[in-house]
């Protein structure tokens, strides 16, 4: 009796402790790798071990079949092996079949369940989830047409999904599974609206690129070009916020897709995204990107007429494209093999379960009996006291808990508001500032000069009015310096006004912009523009001119860039800005050491209109800075 008492004490002890396996799976959902990094001394032996894999194989997308063979011999998966060991050894080992060779997605699959069984005979939710959605990637990845084998992991995955970032998954891949990129019917509008609601206030920048990306891939489906580029640009400048290692492959495949969409509306931009490709590919998908890559390189190859370079790389699309057909021909083989396999096996189980069941129900039955009323008393009464007190116990550290959080964060949001202020201030008055002395500068220089050699012709035909032979050629001379100042003082007034003028507006501006800078220097700048029907308050305009002028200055500046492009969305009350080039680029961790490139003022600029901006570059790769203002 004693020791049943201090065994119902444990288990409501640790009901009341989070694991610290499941908050590590969490964050490997999440992409808090930064996070795991520092915990992964806290494990031991076999479980570090297969941690460091999973954080490398994250990072990489790509894990070598040395060290995987090594680790294969070595280990042996037991009934003493860790839970947690086991389960990312199989997920480990399903990923690196699936990134790794083109025709083991079976097998992958193999490992996949092997991981799914663990969480089930734990019972575990999170273990569940986090297979399944191995699972339902793999689906995504490989599936046949009309294939429904992904229909019963959906099902699973609704019935165990326990927190809201599991729901938006669900939400995710019962979509994109049913979409299919050719069944336009199944699309639900109600879904794509719950998960656009989502990206508004997440943090989880993985899932919200890669919901954007499904939502393009929809409007592309149904022509809608202005759309699709929208939320390929929104995808992109959410995988800007993660570090460039983890997201090599999503990425890629954003800058395929808008290649596509531009294909028939400019060239330039698709060239500018198809340099930005990783030509080095990690695994099997980023082999696949390179297919895509050559085709559409010549398509636009030979639009431009250059059949040699059109040729060439259609040839290289077509080699890739066969030995694509030939894994995929060997994958659909080994799955309609697998699922035959697999329908004989649990034919043959369910028998021997039903057989077997029958013999333990009549034994436990009885054992039962007995059991059931010592325990339903004792287990009642200790319960129900245990529980009230960890409970109440519980709730009061939360309520301190909760009350020092607010107040902490109340004196952090005022301090930052202030802080923020003082920058934007600051900002404006330095912009003033910078101006004043322009105009200064302007004026000393140019205007004192010519006013001073007036005076001097004035002074001159005054004093000597009787001895001059000729005093009206003096006077034109005095008056075309007259008019000399006037010109200046008026491209002075003309160039204070940015170039927005009230008749004109922000769109032919930075069109103006655009063919004054392509002239001048040996930089190509295309704009486009989509749903800037209307024209905006004459105050914003100015700002974000002054922000793309500066934009352009630093690309003309420092980029040393053959090509560039500037986009201009307004869709709905949001105006998206994207200027992009193929210049040298640089490393985004250094930005603020660069303060000469100005991009801590632009930054500034853009927080005091609310709106917010990323910059995406690297060193070779040119540079992409998206913007996002509110309108209203």
């Amino acid at each position: 009796m004693k020791k049943n008492i201090l065994f119902v004490i444990f288990l409501l002890s640790n009901c009341f402790l989070y694991p610290q396996e499941e908050l590590l799976l969490k964050k490997f959902r999440d992409h808090k790798l930064s996070e795991i990094t520092n915990e992964i001394d806290s494990f031991q032996g076999l479980t570090k071990d297969m941690i460091k894999w999973r954080l490398e194989f994250l990072k990489e997308y790509d894990i070598y079949a040395s060290k995987f063979r090594y680790i294969e011999d070595i280990i042996k998966i037991n009934d003493q092996t860790p839970k947690l060991a086991k389960f990312l050894y199989y997920i480990n080992y399903g990923d690196y079949l699936l990134y790794k060779y083109p025709n083991k997605n079976q097998e992958a699959q193999k490992k996949y369940l092997k991981a799914l069984q663990i969480g089930k005979e734990n019972r575990d939710s999170i273990y569940i989830c986090t297979a399944l959605r191995q699972i339902l990637n793999h689906n995504r990845q490989d599936y046949l047409i009309e294939n429904i084998t992904s229909k019963e992991y959906l099902s699973q995955y609704r019935k165990f999904k326990s927190d809201s970032i599991e729901n938006v998954f669900y939400e995710y891949y019962n979509l994109i599974l049913h979409f299919q990129h050719y069944k336009q019917k199944k699309w639900n509008p109600e879904v794509q609206k719950n998960l656009l609601e989502f990206t508004k206030t997440s943090s989880h920048k993985y899932l919200n690129a890669i919901i954007y990306q499904l939502i393009a891939s929809y409007y592309d489906e149904i022509e809608d070009k202005k759309n699709a580029i929208f939320y390929e640009n929104k995808a992109i400048t959410s995988l800007s916020k993660i570090p460039s290692n983890y997201k090599s492959t999503v990425i890629n495949s954003s800058f395929i897709s808008k290649a596509r969409y531009f294909m028939h509306i400019n060239l330039d931009s698709v060239y500018i995204n198809l340099k930005r490709i990783n030509k080095k590919p990690n695994n099997k998908f980023e082999k696949g990107h390179l297919k895509y890559f050559y085709f559409y390189k010549s398509l636009a190859d030979s639009v431009r007429l250059d059949y040699k370079n059109a040729y060439r790389n259609l040839v290289k699309y077509s080699i890739i494209l066969e030995h694509d057909l030939v894994n995929k021909n060997i994958n659909a083989f080994k799955e309609f093999e697998t699922k035959y396999q697999t329908a004989e096996k649990e034919k043959q189980i369910l028998e021997e379960q039903n057989n077997n069941q029958k013999l333990r129900a009549d034994k436990l039955e009885e054992e039962a009996k007995t059991k059931q009323i010592t325990i339903a008393l004792t287990s009642t009464l200790l319960l129900g006291s245990i529980i009230a007190f960890l409970v109440y116990r519980n709730t009061k550290r939360k309520q301190r808990i909760a009350e020092q959080d607010r107040e902490l964060q109340i004196q952090k949001t005022e301090t930052i508001l202030k802080e923020k202020e003082i920058e934007t201030i600051n900002a404006m008055v330095s912009g003033q500032e910078k101006e004043r002395l322009r105009l200064a500068g302007e004026l000393h220089d140019n205007i004192g000069s010519t006013l001073a050699t007036v005076r001097m012709q004035v002074e001159n035909l005054e004093r000597n009015l009787d001895k001059v032979d000729d005093p009206k050629a003096l006077l034109q001379k005095a008056n075309l310096l007259i008019n000399e100042t006037y010109e200046k003082v008026r491209g002075i007034s003309h160039k204070s006004n940015s170039g927005v003028m009230a008749k004109e507006g922000l769109l032919p501006a930075i069109q103006k912009l655009a063919r004054t800078v392509s002239t001048t220097n040996q930089l190509a700048i295309d704009v486009q523009d989509f749903g800037l029907e209307n024209r905006i308050p004459n105050e914003l305009e100015i700002t974000i001119f002054r922000i793309i002028q500066e934009l352009v200055t630093n690309i003309v500046k420092h980029a040393q860039a053959t090509e560039a492009s500037i986009s201009l969305t307004q869709h709905d009350n949001e105006l998206n800005i994207m200027v992009e080039d193929n210049g040298k680029g640089f490393k985004v961790g250094k930005l603020k050491e660069k303060d000469g490139m100005g991009l801590g003022n632009i930054e500034r600029r853009v927080e005091h209109l609310e709106g917010t901006m990323e910059v995406d570059s690297a060193q070779g790769r040119g540079t992409s800075v998206s913007i996002d203002i509110p309108l209203q």
